[in-house]
């Protein structure tokens, strides 16, 4: 069957002053044509970094696992992870 891939985060300040950030991949499985929302639905919690990242882009590697990877800032060098299903 198809699958649709989804990153998503939730980014907050901590004690008002220091990034972090949670972010999530969801996986959408199973659905009819055309309506992924219909289907079952999954998530992957990506394992923080001690500087708070934000994702930016998710591809399928294999059936298995996908790879999320995050651009490069003026302090933070660019970052992939694999991600499995």
């Amino acid at each position: 069957g198809q699958t649709v891939a989804l990153l998503a985060y939730h980014f907050r300040l901590f004690l008002g002053f220091i990034p972090s950030s949670k972010a999530n991949v969801f996986f959408l499985e199973d659905y009819p044509a055309g309506h992924f929302l219909q289907g079952k639905v999954r998530r992957k919690g990506i394992p923080p970094y001690f500087i708070a990242t934000q994702w930016e882009s998710v591809d399928f590697m294999n059936p298995d696992a996908v790879y999320v990877a995050s651009e490069r800032t003026l302090f933070i060098r660019p970052k992939a992870r694999r991600i499995r299903r």
